[in-house]
């Protein structure tokens, strides 16, 4: 068996074919699905799918791009997670200073009464970051975490705040270095890695699989988005795990089931409700 620990099919790319896309991901022996929110309006689609289809599940939370549209709201969303056995984490949560000039125009449209400075948008993103990490903490779930172009931020932040980590989580889409997986690792999370393994510019990934295996490792899709060789620049669906899965195989010459078994029992592992 087989898990997306990551996917986007809340996304308006699968609003006519949803079911068919769950189908086929089934059919591939991928048989469980994480349906992740970053706002929320795609948290709530997200826990709508989790209630509709047995093997979709649903992580909640607000992106660092969405950390302008946090308030009380947003709040009474995540703490509900407690009690829905389909919302396994918080997340997709962290920090992303990737085209801030874009973020910040986007945030101006959304909030046009407040004055966003690329200064305070990054003090925005910290502040809700650790907000949704006390209440991941608070209530018992692990987390899932973006953290692209802000390694040595993000990781500061989470060593300075290790004790909000007791549930543990990812970091989502993983494409770093083996220096920042050891961090990652000693802050006891794990890291789940998508089609950016199988791309032939694929800069990190190899050496940091060689050195370090796959015994800390999920499998995810972020899907619609970076779908593995030889589907790139198509849409992505949870079944292109098979692909990412027998990539990691083919780096670290192992058996693809030894890669599929240890994935899955380090998504059931770290996310425990995955087991209902």
């Amino acid at each position: 068996m087989l898990i997306d620990i990551h996917s986007h099919i809340n996304n308006e790319e699968f609003l006519d074919d949803v079911e068919d896309v769950i189908k086929r991901a089934q059919n591939s022996n991928v048989k469980k699905i994480v349906c992740v929110g970053c706002d929320y309006k795609s948290s709530i689609s997200a826990i709508n799918l989790a209630n509709k289809f047995k093997n979709v599940y649903a992580v909640v939370g607000f992106h660092p791009n969405s950390a302008f549209d946090y308030d009380k709201n947003s709040e009474k969303l995540i703490l509900q997670a407690k009690e829905n056995k389909k919302i396994i984490a918080i997340g997709e949560i962290g920090l992303d200073y990737n085209n801030l000039e874009w973020q910040i125009e986007n945030a101006k449209k959304n909030n046009q009464n407040l004055l966003i400075t690329k200064e305070n948008f990054i003090e925005k993103q910290k502040e809700v970051f650790l907000k949704q990490l006390k209440l991941a903490n608070e209530i018992n779930l692990p987390v899932v975490i973006h953290m692209r172009e802000a390694t040595n931020e993000t990781l500061k932040l989470l060593e300075e705040n290790q004790s909000l980590l007791s549930c543990g989580g990812i970091i989502h889409c993983f494409n770093g270095s083996l220096e920042t997986v050891k961090r990652i690792f000693d802050l006891g999370l794990y890291i789940s890695i998508g089609g950016t393994v199988t791309f032939k510019n694929s800069k990190f990934l190899p050496s940091v699989l060689a050195n370090v295996g796959f015994s800390k490792i999920m499998l995810e899709t972020d899907c619609p988005f970076l779908s593995p060789e030889p589907f790139r620049g198509k849409r992505n669906e949870p079944k292109n795990i098979q692909i990412i899965a027998q990539k990691i195989a083919n780096l670290t010459y192992a058996s693809l089931e030894n890669v599929e078994n240890t994935t899955t029992e380090n998504a059931l592992k770290v996310f425990p409700k995955l087991n209902n």
